[in-house]
């Protein structure tokens, strides 16, 4: 049922088009045209295309029956006729076809671009292909000579032109959407007003009132561009197409009468020069509304985008008020362009005071040594240096803050830049207080530091008597008592290190440990430190060497601090080196200091775990498969000591390939320290 229905409603749509086009046709060709079948007024143009862009390209046929029906009635042969019925139908499908391509299906005329495509490919493209085929069906049938083609091909293709211009862009910007009845009175009162001035305009030019009286010759034809202009901007296309097909109508008939400026001579060369006027009036209309269009488009989007960003600013004030870390963004001269009340909470500054102040001078900041550092530098230079500063990347830090008051608490601070279109415009800086967090962290290693120094006296004790029964002092052991026995020292050995570990980390936390500063052989110092290892490294049978490329100075440092710094990276090497394997260190001497190198062939670290590895009880991946007891401590201990030393340390790793530490120091400019020594 209802597939019968859309084929009686197909049909009837077919039947009425052909209808209508046949009219139009009829109508247009009562204007004296060229060889009898060439007309300057051809609508029917402009009604095929409306047709198939509104409804669809399957109405094709009735274009097809139409044009031959009308062609055939003015007098053409069946095949004439026919002729002319494919040249229109395949006008209507390629400029319909095209103009779907690049136009918006509801607005189609609303940017210059699509305004500009039609123009050129529908009106001026698609005809020529209609006039081309149509004139060549008369030639063909011997109803145009050769000498009137070119006349006839002209007025054909001026009058299909014509039709797209201001019958199909009328028709299509008015009903490829329902108009809407329902307007404001004061745009139906502008809009009568607008459409009265045309048409008076339009009679005034092309009827028989201002030319009676100035003459033919006098170039008031320019004065129906004022009521266009008019229509275009405030109508935009519905306006200006409006006002086109009035003015055309008016025209066409002024000048069949005789009338306006263009009535001279011949009909058919008065309704050309008519014609060519229109199309420059209808294009210009066209142009200009499109122009008004998308600059009123971009207007609204432009309001819209505006509000959304006031309605987001309110959200993001809201936010910055609730969060309850400092907040302050600089620009990039380090001035500072907005601050949350957070920041006015722990800094005791008020906002007035500091907006447009250079950050440095507001935020002052010193190390847990206690050593005032500038903010700017330290900072500012970082994030907006090209090394460190993109989207999403940050410098985090640690320090002591002080307040307005020059009271001081310890701070967690994060930064990190603003950027736009890939350049850097500003950085966002947030902290807060980690008093709590310091204090927390402060009982959690004096408790570990309290209760490892318990365990180290029993473990101690438990050393000594192991070292008596296994010396046999006190009497002679049975082979099996004396494996217990060495398993028990292992194990026990083992928590002694542990609890020395634990015990490190606790005075590095709590920064107890001290430094006394002496003068060091570092060549004999590396080697006892290889020999101390000299029994597992025989039982894994490795090769560990110490390679001297110049002349080494004695350095002047903390024995205890290096010496477990040494022991440290090389219980690593060997540990996660396999039998046979090669560690060398290599000892350099330049520019005041001294680098130490220690290379491995073990295991090697995975790459997405090696910024990990200096973190507290920290253990990659593959080193837990390979040796399970660990503590995850050593090399923590490694960086801390060798910073505590002046010296900084870096490593390479390739995974499974090996691994090299440098550790870099001074030769001396060490200074004493009072506190708790490491212990070894």
């Amino acid at each position: 049922m209802n597939s019968l229905k859309s084929i009686i409603a197909h049909t009837l749509k077919l039947l009425v088009l052909t209808g209508i086009y046949f009219a139009a046709g009829y109508f247009g060709l009562k204007f004296d045209p060229t060889s009898g079948f060439a007309t300057l007024v051809w609508p029917s143009t402009g009604i095929a295309f409306a047709a198939l862009f509104i409804f669809g390209l399957e109405l094709w046929p009735a274009i097809l029956v139409g044009a031959f029906l009308v062609n055939l009635n003015t007098g053409a042969p069946i095949l004439v006729a026919l002729g002319m019925g494919i040249g229109n139908t395949a006008e209507a499908l390629i400029g319909v076809y095209f103009f779907k391509k690049v136009s918006v299906q509801d607005k189609p005329f609303q940017t210059l671009r699509s305004v500009i495509l039609f123009i050129i490919f529908v009106a001026l493209g698609s005809t020529f292909v209609s006039a081309t085929v149509g004139v060549a069906s008369l030639w063909f049938g011997n109803i145009v000579s050769l000498s009137s083609f070119a006349a006839t091909f002209r007025s054909w293709w001026i009058g299909d032109i014509l039709g797209d211009l201001i019958v199909g862009s009328f028709l299509v910007v008015w009903f490829i959407k329902k108009p809407s009845l329902r307007i404001p009175l004061a745009s139906f009162i502008e809009l009568s007003v607008m459409v009265l001035l045309v048409f008076f305009t339009g009679i005034a030019v092309f009827g028989n009132i201002a030319t009676s009286n100035i003459g033919k010759n006098a170039p008031i034809e320019y004065f129906v561009f004022l009521p266009l202009i008019w229509a275009a901007l405030r109508f935009q296309q519905r306006g200006a197409s409006m006002a086109t097909i009035l003015l055309a109508v008016i025209a066409i008939w002024g000048t069949t009468k005789g009338f306006g400026p263009f009535a001279h001579g011949r009909l058919s060369d008065n309704l050309l020069l008519l014609q060519l006027f229109m199309a420059v009036v209808a294009a210009t209309g066209m142009i200009l509304a499109s122009i008004v269009e998308t600059r009123e488009r971009l207007t609204l989007e432009l309001k819209e985008k505006i509000k959304e960003i006031e309605e987001e600013k309110v959200i993001d004030d809201a936010i910055l008020v609730s969060i309850g870390n400092g907040l302050v963004v600089v620009d990039k001269k380090s001035k500072i362009v907005m601050v949350n009340k957070a920041f006015e909470d722990l800094l005791q500054w008020k906002k007035e005071e500091v907006m447009g102040k250079d950050i440095a001078d507001i935020i002052v900041v010193e190390d847990e040594s206690g050593n005032k550092i500038s903010f700017s530098e330290k900072v500012l230079t970082r994030i907006f240096s090209k090394e460190e500063a993109s989207i999403g990347s940050t410098v985090k830090l640690a320090w002591y803050f002080f307040r307005k008051d020059k009271t001081k608490f310890p701070a967690s601070f994060v930064a990190t830049p603003i950027m736009l279109r890939g350049k850097i415009i500003g950085g966002v800086e947030v902290f807060y207080d980690i008093t709590k967090e310091k204090e927390l962290e402060k009982a959690k290693n004096e408790f570990v530091f309290l209760t490892s120094h318990q365990l180290r006296t029993p473990l101690s004790s438990i050393k000594w008597h192991l070292e008596v029964l296994l010396k046999k002092k006190t009497g002679t052991l049975n082979k099996k008592q004396q494996e217990y026995l060495k398993v028990v020292d292992a194990r026990n050995e083992h928590m002694i290190k542990l609890v020395n570990a634990l015990l490190n980390v606790s005075r590095i936390d709590l920064g107890q440990l001290s430094v006394n500063p002496e003068v060091i052989d570092l060549e004999q110092l590396i080697m006892a430190t290889i020999k101390e290892q000299e029994f597992i490294i025989k039982e894994k049978k490795q090769k560990v060497l110490l390679r001297v490329v110049n002349k080494i100075p004695h350095i002047v440092t903390d024995f205890k601090l290096l010496k477990i710094a040494l022991q440290n990276i090389l219980e690593n090497a060997i540990q996660y080196t396999r039998p046979g394997g090669e560690i060398a260190f290599t000892v350099t001497f330049t520019a005041g200091n001294i680098q130490i190198a220690l290379k491995d062939t073990g295991i090697g670290i995975p790459k997405e775990q090696q910024a990990r590895i200096f973190q507290k009880f920290f253990r990659a991946d593959n080193a837990i498969l390979e040796h399970a007891h660990g503590t995850g401590l050593g090399l923590y201990i490694v960086k801390a000591a060798v910073e505590i030393l002046g010296g900084t340390i870096k490593f390479q790793s390739e995974y499974s390939q090996g691994t090299v530490f440098t550790l870099l120091l001074p030769v001396e400019s060490m200074r004493k320290k009072v506190g708790s020594e490491v212990y070894l």
